[in-house]
Order: C-alpha cells, then structure tokens, then sequence
C-alpha cells in the first residue's frame, strides 16, 4: 500500500508542477481521438477528411476549456449530417442545439459525458459513465447520462439513414422516420432509465455512507447497471451479449476504483470522533484521515518511537 501512496504522490506532484503543458497536451489528444472517430465512422463531410483540418481543431481544443471540444465534435456531425442530407442536418441541427442547451444550462462541468459516452460502449466501460457521475458530480448529473445516451443511438442511425437516403423517399418521410426510430426505440430507453439509476444510486449511496461510501457505491453502482441491464433486454426483447456485459462491468468497476483511488482515498482505522462548542452550539465531528506519504511518515515514526 505504501509503494502505491508514493506512486500516487509522485503522479500529483508532477502533474501539479507540469499541469501548464500536461493539460493542453492530454486536451489535444483527446481532440484528435475524437475527431478522428467521427470522421472514420461517418466521414461525409469531404473536408474533414483532411488530415490538417483534424489536427488545427484538435490544437484548437488544446486551447480552449473542454467544453470547446464537445461543441466542436457536436458541430463536426451536424456537418457531416448536412452533407449526407439537408432533412439529416436539419434534424441534426435541432437535435444537437437542444443536448447543447441543455447540458450547458444545467449540468456543464458534465458535459464531457456526451463526448466519451459513444467510446464507452465501444471499449466496454459504458458503466463507468454513469457510476463517475455519480461518485464525482451531482443528481443532476442524470441530465448529462440522458443527453449521452440520445447521442449515442443518433450516431447508431446514421448507417440506416444513409442507406434510406438512396431510395426514393420524401424529406417529410424521412423526418418522421428519424423522429420515429430515435424517440420510439426501446433500446435506447432501456439505456436512459440505466444510466439515470446507476447514477443516482451511486450518488445516494456516497452522500448517505460515511465508512468505506465510495468502495460500496462503485459495486452497488456496477451490480445495479449489469441486472438492470439483463432485466431491461429481457422485457424489450434486446439481444444481449452477457460477455460483453460481464466485460464491462469488470473494465468499468476497475477504472472507477482507480479514480476512488486518486481522488478519494482515506484510511478508516485512524477515523477519530471530535467534540467541541462555541457559545451557541455543540459540535460533533467525523474526522478520516487521508492515505498519504506524510500520514504514512508520521505513523513509521511513532511505531519506532513505540518500539
């Protein structure tokens, strides 16, 4: 444990000595990844085929806050929507402008989660979406999960939209059916009421638990999304891949023990209870104290004091 404190020290100490390039950097390569994805799944958009283009948005981005790269990704797809039909773009458009409002109006520390939400279900950590939010954020953040997931099962149309482009289709037909297949799919409302649950249960938990409320509610996060899961494709008749299922919930659960561990990592054994007054009120303090190389220091010290 010791050797992982010092890890996690040195990680902190050069990132807050180096935060000025490391930020930019890790802003940058997020960018590329992304825009390169959007590109290499759609790609109608002839311009965005540029290798250059991708890279002056993605230095761009490395500038700007992190939001900057969600409303340039989301403006790269209504492009790319436009360009595959102007019914598409428009829809695109109305779609994006909404999720956009939405998630800066009242979530937008959040907003990120619209980004990554379509390569978590594509690397296995879809989990770790809502359970993050939950552990780090706030109830509102459901807004945000809902906002993902929409996005997510637009992207998944576009293939089909593609192919009912070529035949002899009305613009107003094509509306319909987009509205139709998006609102209506019962899939991607399985996902919504998921995510939504995952992270209010994560949330109630952490707030409510004291001793060990981030371990307990990663787990109860992670069980809540994989039986909800099998309960929701049973009842929609989804076809689900319990391998891919297990997978995730194992890469997600591993990955939020990771952030517990940078972010909240506390040893409950020297938990203290305090007790103190002013003149108008009792006080009555849980106090935990953090895993750190200074605490590790002092407690070697007093062992060999003892000793």
């Amino acid at each position: 444990m010791t050797g992982l404190i010092i890890f996690r020290e040195q990680v902190k100490k050069f990132y807050s000595t180096a935060d000025i390039y490391i930020l930019p950097a890790l802003k940058f390569v997020i960018a590329l990844i992304v825009f390169t994805q959007i590109n290499s799944r759609f790609g109608y958009f002839e311009m965005f085929g540029n290798i250059l283009i991708i890279l002056v948005l993605s230095i761009v981005c490395a500038l700007l806050p992190f939001n900057g790269t969600v409303v340039i990704g989301m403006i790269m797809i209504v492009l790319d929507c436009f360009a595959l039909g102007v019914e598409v773009g428009a829809f695109a458009l109305g779609l994006y402008l909404l999720l956009l409002i939405l998630v800066l109006r009242f979530v937008p520390s959040e907003s990120f989660a619209v980004l990554i939400t379509p390569f978590a279900f594509m690397f296995y950590f879809a989990a770790a979406v809502p359970v993050s939010l939950g552990l780090t954020k706030r109830a509102a953040s459901v807004l945000a999960g809902v906002c993902a997931i929409i996005s997510v099962y637009f992207l998944k149309m576009l293939p089909a939209i593609e192919k009912l482009k070529s035949s002899d289709v009305s613009g107003l037909e094509l509306l319909k059916k987009m509205l139709t297949d998006l609102f209506q799919n019962k899939e991607m409302l399985m996902y919504i009421i998921i995510f939504a649950a995952v992270t209010l249960v994560v949330h109630l938990l952490h707030t409510l638990l004291t001793k060990y409320g981030w371990s307990i509610s990663i787990i109860a996060g992670c069980v809540t999304y994989l039986v909800l899961s099998l309960v929701g494709s049973a009842l929609v008749g989804f076809r689900l891949n319990v391998g891919d299922l297990i997978i995730t919930v194992l890469v997600s659960a591993g990955i939020c023990f990771l952030i517990s561990f940078f972010l909240y990592s506390v040893d409950y054994k020297g938990t203290r209870r305090l007790q103190f007054e002013d003149d108008e009120y009792y006080y009555y303090v849980k106090a935990i104290p953090k895993n750190s190389l200074i605490r590790m220091e002092k407690l070697s010290e007093r062992q060999d004091d003892e000793e």
